[in-house]
């Protein structure tokens, strides 16, 4: 089987796990009356959140989320009920009451449904919900590294490899690479590369593991950095981020992008792998749930559709895109 198929494969079962993820976001949008606003008609983002009493972004990530799952659809910029679904769904319907096999049970998952409920009512990560820490805003070193994400990488550094002919180019950084694996996956079909991971040092003991682990020590190197802040290698002609910019407001996608069109030269490239939204904000799977993960474990984040982020990149100054 090639990476790519199993790239493909993993993307199958990714989407059959969120499953129980799916029933919390349901029981979440009965519980705030997601269904029973939106009754009298379509609304757009911004006047679900001002019925629901909730900030814009966790608005659109709810409504995202139960577009996915095939309980709202998109009606022009308003999200609307599905048909006959309000009997269910809609309080005072007449199946309203007898809607208990699934979100009006309760939650699959109570901590997390409770995470999901108390994020979109605060917009605000949730403390112990993932990688950032909701006191300090820093990232929790106990999340620093999966060693099986590591291999995950690999695969879609492969296929990134496949999709991007990167022979002409000489020095490739990985900012915010963790472990490396993308860095693994590119550079065993161009061996040429000069491949650093730009990452902070929490990440370094992560990523040394992860590079002895695929015999890439010494090929792949770790550099501690910043992407925010610090200076980035010099001589780089090829800036790599893989998930990365979903987990940050426009301004702060804006600055990484624009340092980049800074650093490179003419001729020089910058990559930005990422779960799109489809345009109309109504999924696919993949990208709403991930970018329900990133919204409740980060104080900024937002998932993008591929215009969005083409216009932060032509914004930074990139052509050819």
């Amino acid at each position: 089987m090639s990476l790519h198929n199993k790239s493909d494969s993993y993307y199958q079962l990714w989407k059959i796990s969120v499953g129980a993820e799916a029933q919390d976001v349901l029981a979440c949008a009965l519980e705030l009356g997601l269904f029973t606003q939106l009754a009298d008609g379509p609304k757009t983002i911004a006047e679900i959140a001002e019925q629901m009493s909730i900030q814009l972004r966790p608005a659109e990530v709810l409504a995202v989320t139960c577009a996915a799952i095939g309980v709202l659809r998109k009606d022009g910029d308003r999200y609307a009920n599905v048909g006959d679904m309000e009997e269910f769904l809609v309080e005072g319907q007449a199946l309203y009451n007898q809607y208990t096999a699934f979100g009006r049970a309760g939650y699959v998952d109570p901590e997390r449904g409770a995470k999901i409920k108390e994020a979109i009512l605060t917009d605000s990560p949730q403390k112990g919900a993932g990688w950032l820490d909701k006191a300090t805003g820093k990232s929790r070193p106990s999340m620093a590294f999966y060693p099986k994400r590591h291999h995950l990488r690999i695969i879609w550094g492969d296929c990134v490899a496949q999709a991007f002919d990167f022979s002409k180019y000489r020095k490739i950084v990985d900012l915010g690479g963790a472990t490396g694996g993308h860095l693994v996956g590119i550079a065993r079909r161009y061996p040429h590369l000069d491949a650093i991971v730009f990452d902070l040092e929490y990440n370094r003991q992560g990523a040394e593991e992860g590079l002895a682990q695929t015999d890439s020590s010494g090929k792949i190197a770790f550099q501690t950095g910043n992407f925010f802040a610090d200076t980035y290698p010099p001589k780089t002609d090829v800036f790599f981020m893989s998930h990365v910019l979903h987990d940050w407001g426009r301004d702060r996608c804006m600055c990484i992008l624009q340092r980049c069109y800074e650093a490179l030269p003419e001729g020089g490239v910058a990559i930005a792998a990422e779960f799109l939204l489809n345009e109309e904000k109504t999924g696919p799977l993949l990208a709403a749930f991930q970018g329900l993960h990133v919204f409740y474990n980060n104080i900024e984040a937002k998932q993008w559709t591929g215009s969005e982020i083409q216009q932060m990149i032509s914004e930074a100054g990139f052509q050819d895109i």
